[in-house]
């Protein structure tokens, strides 16, 4: 008995050790491609991609590993066995594991190197430049509207690198907005105050000093020179605005711009001369790419290299607030504290304690939803006619019930499941008057008790309710290809794509009668 136990585990070790091997010695060139072509390219190619699937176009196995949620995909429609489809011939048992051992061991293998691939270089997006803007100099500048719009090609969210394009229009705005943000900042005392604390002139004695004492000693420093103080006022704002410590030869390069700046302009008396050259070193500042994108070091070889400290500040910082790090944060990564053991996870929960992280639920959730529509006063949601009562008012509560609804969920209750299903919204008393709801009084949001749960959780929402319906009636297609899209995460079946299209073109139709 005791042999036999010994026989069969040798075998079942030996057939583990073929299996491993299989999937380790398999190809993608010679044995997985052929098994491809076979079943799969004649649905599955350029010319024919059923289903939008092209396989044909991964040509190599880096293409793969680079597209792997898509492949865990095939392979489970391949472990399914529902493909190939019922009309096509089955996969003998040898192809069955050629695919599917062929392409699990390209996509394990891929993860014994832990490597997070190149990073694209991000831009910042408006939503962050408006509130970096806001934390660094206090000037409240509309850059959603003012600047040209960026494409959303990250899954609908505007942050995402392959979409944040840099063209001339935009370069021309930039020059624009940081002339306009500087000369406000000029015209508001206090703002100024803060970035330039010390009013700067040199007094008689000094100036009559630095005139004649040079020509007798030749490495003569000059007494309370406007360079010296520049630094004081140019260092921190550049480090602040390029979320770093700043490099010499860049401190030389703000200083030589202050200088050049200073002495052209030598009839002007300061300190307005001196403010004058400060605030045009201000505007290179804003239109540096190390301000305009969020910068991060490129490794000199080809394996990757941790993150540093100011790196990790700032993609902290643009995830929970759309905007540069805090002082906290700054310090942290100059003194290099911020990857301690437990300071990462201390800091999270303090920036989801500020009042900034409501930004991230403004931002995730307006974008996740769609429900931005509710801002632009053209969208055609209702048909002001027949809904006389969906006023400009009731689009903005909409709006404001789902951001203070999700970030309570984010902040407070921490229970995700109320986001499909709760029993409370946030409500001011206009909103809950349209809704029916009674005893909610003023035009702040607060938490409201629901009697009805059908108004609970995302799809009892006035503005998920609103952007998936048409204008004059409310649409089951609509709204069931938005649950499977934003809430499921799964694309509709392509006989369901074609079904909303025939009744699109079914209301034309009727529209035309």
């Amino acid at each position: 008995m005791p042999l036999i136990k010994t026989y069969i585990l040798m075998v079942l070790a030996s057939l583990y050790i073929f299996v491993a091997e299989a999937q380790e010695t398999l190809d993608y060139q010679s044995d997985i491609i052929p098994v491809l072509d076979k079943h799969c390219y004649s649905c599955h190619n350029t010319g024919n991609p059923k289903g939008g699937v092209n396989l044909k176009r991964y040509e190599e196995e880096g293409r793969i590993v680079k597209d792997g949620q898509f492949w865990l995909k095939v392979v489970d429609q391949i472990k399914s066995k529902e493909m190939p489809p019922s009309n096509k011939p089955e996969l003998n048992e040898k192809d069955y594991h050629v695919l599917l051992d062929g392409i699990n061991g390209i996509l394990i293998k891929s993860l014994e190197k832990r490597t997070p691939g190149k990073v694209i270089i991000r831009r910042l997006s408006h939503r962050e430049y408006h509130y970096t803007i806001l934390d660094l100099t206090g000037v409240n500048f509309d850059a959603v509207n003012r600047f040209p719009a960026d494409g959303s090609g990250g899954g609908g969210f505007d942050n995402q690198g392959g979409s944040l394009f840099f063209t001339p229009l935009k370069m021309e705005r930039y020059y624009d907005a940081a002339e306009e943000i500087v000369n406000r900042l000029q015209e508001d005392h206090n703002k100024w105050s803060e970035l330039v604390p010390e009013t700067y002139r040199q007094n008689i004695l000094q100036r009559f000093l630095n005139w004649l004492l040079p020509k007798f000693i030749s490495d003569f420093e000059p007494l309370n020179s406007a360079e010296k103080a520049a630094e004081k006022v140019l260092f921190p704002f550049a480090s602040k605005a390029y979320r770093r410590l700043i490099k010499t030869e860049e401190k030389e390069l703000f200083i030589r711009l202050f200088s050049s700046v200073y002495y052209e302009n030598s009839e002007e008396p300061d300190p307005q001369r001196f403010n004058t050259s400060v605030a045009e070193v201000f505007k290179a500042i804003l239109i540096s790419p190390s301000f305009l994108y969020k910068m991060e070091e490129e490794p000199l070889g080809p394996e990757p290299i941790a993150l540093g400290d100011f790196e990790l500040a700032t993609r902290l910082s643009y995830f929970l607030w759309s905007s540069m790090p805090d002082d906290e944060l700054f310090k942290l990564a100059m003194e290099g504290k911020l990857q301690a053991p437990g300071e990462i996870e201390i800091q999270v929960k303090r920036m989801l304690n500020d009042p900034k992280s409501r930004r991230f639920s403004e931002s995730f959730v307006s974008q996740w939803l769609g429900i931005n529509k509710l801002k632009d006063p053209n969208a055609p949601l209702a048909d002001l006619v027949r809904f006389p009562e969906f006023t400009p008012s009731i689009r903005e509560a909409m709006f404001e019930e789902t951001i203070s609804f999700f970030h309570h969920v984010m902040t407070e209750s921490k229970n995700f499941m109320d986001l499909i299903n709760s029993d409370y919204s946030f409500l001011n008393e206009d909103l809950a008057n349209y809704y029916g709801i009674e005893g909610v009084k003023g035009d702040n949001f607060k938490k409201v008790a629901l009697t009805n749960n059908t108004r609970g959780g995302f799809l009892g929402l006035g503005s998920v309710q609103a952007v998936t319906s048409l204008p004059t009636r409310t649409s089951p297609v609509l709204r069931g290809k938005w649950v499977l899209e934003e809430i499921l995460g799964t694309s509709p079946p392509h006989h369901h794509r074609m079904l909303q299209n025939c009744l699109k073109m079914k209301l034309c139709m009727k529209n035309l009668d």
